[in-house]
C-alpha cells in the first residue's frame, strides 16, 4: 500500500515539475521575443534620425529618397508638424488608435514629438519621436507600410527637412 503513495505523489511531482518548466520556459521565450521586437524598433528609430540629419546637412533644395523596413507590429507612420494643424485635425491619419493618441497629443499643447507610430494590436506601443527641425506641407502627412516598407522622401529647405510622399 505505501509503495502505491509514494509512486502517486512521485508522479503528481513528477507533473508539477513539468509544469513548472514549461511555464519558465515559455517565459522565457517571451522576453527574447519582446526583446528582439525592441532592437528592431531601435534599429528603424536609428536609420530613420540618421537620414533626417543627413538631409539636414545638405544644401537647400536637397532631397533624397529612402526606403525603410518597418518592425513588425508597426504599420504606419506619422509625422506631425502641430503649428500646422488647424483644430487638431488629424483626418489624414488612418489608424483609430494612432488618430487619438496625434489628436490627445495636440490638444494637450503638441509637446515636444513629432513623429508617432501606429501598432497594431497585440503589440506594444512604441514611443513617439522627435525630429528637429521636421517640416510637414499640411501638418500631417502618414505612410503605410507596403508589405512592411515605407518610402519616405526628405527635402531640406532652407535649414529645415520637410517630409513629403515619393512622386
Amino acid at each position: 500500500m505505501k509503495k502505491g503513495i509514494a509512486l502517486s505523489f512521485s508522479f503528481i511531482f513528477a507533473m508539477i515539475l513539468i509544469v513548472f518548466i514549461l511555464g519558465v520556459g515559455g517565459y522565457l521565450v517571451m522576453k527574447v521575443y519582446k526583446a528582439g521586437h525592441e532592437v528592431d524598433v531601435a534599429r528603424f528609430r536609428n536609420d530613420l534620425e540618421r537620414d533626417f540629419r543627413t538631409v539636414s546637412r545638405m544644401s537647400g533644395g536637397s532631397a533624397l529618397p529612402y526606403e525603410y523596413v518597418l518592425p513588425k507590429g508597426v504599420d504606419e507612420v506619422c509625422f506631425v508638424e502641430f503649428v500646422k494643424l488647424r483644430g487638431c485635425d488629424v483626418s489624414g491619419v488612418s489608424g483609430e488608435s494612432l488618430r487619438l493618441r496625434i489628436r490627445s497629443y495636440c490638444e494637450a499643447g503638441g509637446g515636444n514629438k513629432n513623429v508617432f507610430f501606429g501598432v497594431k494590436s497585440g503589440y506594444g506601443a512604441v514611443e513617439a519621436l522627435r525630429l528637429q527641425g521636421l517640416r510637414v506641407e499640411d501638418g500631417v502627412v502618414c505612410f503605410r507600410g507596403v508589405q512592411g516598407k515605407i518610402r519616405v522622401v526628405f527635402r531640406n529647405e532652407n535649414g529645415y527637412v520637410y517630409v513629403e510622399k515619393p512622386r
